[in-house]
């Protein structure tokens, strides 16, 4: 790859990981307001509730994706940076992403359910039955998998690796645009000096 090519890369890296750090702030946001209604059970609040639960599935699969692509950005970009720096922040990209993966099929179980808190007036996840859901109007083999994904007990690692892709997405993103911020800062002052 030609020195233009490796800047162009580094470029998209760097807009994509200060992209990431804000989904992810705002993911975090979204998650504990719904997570605060959930706790009232008030079917006052369901717009507000699947409003929040649409905002944070959205954001999470964005983040993800936003990952994927982080991941092999990271390894291309190598203008002006130490390959032990490439190496950390891909292994940390990496292990987010598999992490994210995940709890993926949660969030779109949880997207894909708030129709069903909608028409019902819910704002608890545990009270999603198989039953519900098919009142709601959802095919019987999806509100079957809808009811499993949510309240199986075989979905807990699932949903606790959610609930950690979340938090670590927030501070990874967050160092990850720091060390970005850094060098460009960095870089800048040094060509500064050299003029000056």
């Amino acid at each position: 790859m030609n020195e233009n090519t490796k800047k162009i890369c580094s470029i998209i890296f760097r807009l994509v990981i200060f992209a990431c750090f804000i989904m992810a702030v705002i993911m975090v946001v979204n998650m504990i307001t719904f997570i605060m209604i959930m706790d009232k059970d008030d079917p006052k609040k369901t717009d507000e509730f699947v409003d929040a639960i649409l905002a944070f599935t959205g954001l999470y699969q964005g983040v993800f994706y936003a990952s994927c692509a982080a991941f092999i950005l990271s390894i291309l970009s190598k203008y002006k940076c130490s390959t032990a720096a490439i190496v950390v922040r891909t292994i940390f990209i990496g292990i987010l992403t598999a992490v994210m993966a995940f709890g993926l099929k949660v969030d779109i179980a949880m997207h894909d359910v708030t129709e069903v808190l909608e028409k019902l007036k819910l704002t608890d996840l545990n009270k999603i039955t198989k039953e519900k859901c098919i009142e709601a109007g959802i095919t019987k083999e999806r509100a079957e998998e809808l009811a499993e994904t949510l309240n199986a007990d075989s979905a807990q690692g699932a949903v606790i690796a959610m609930s950690i892709a979340i938090f670590l997405s927030a501070l990874i993103y967050f160092i990850l645009t720091c060390t970005s911020l850094h060098n460009l800062l960095k870089k800048n002052k040094t060509a500064e000096e050299a003029q000056g």
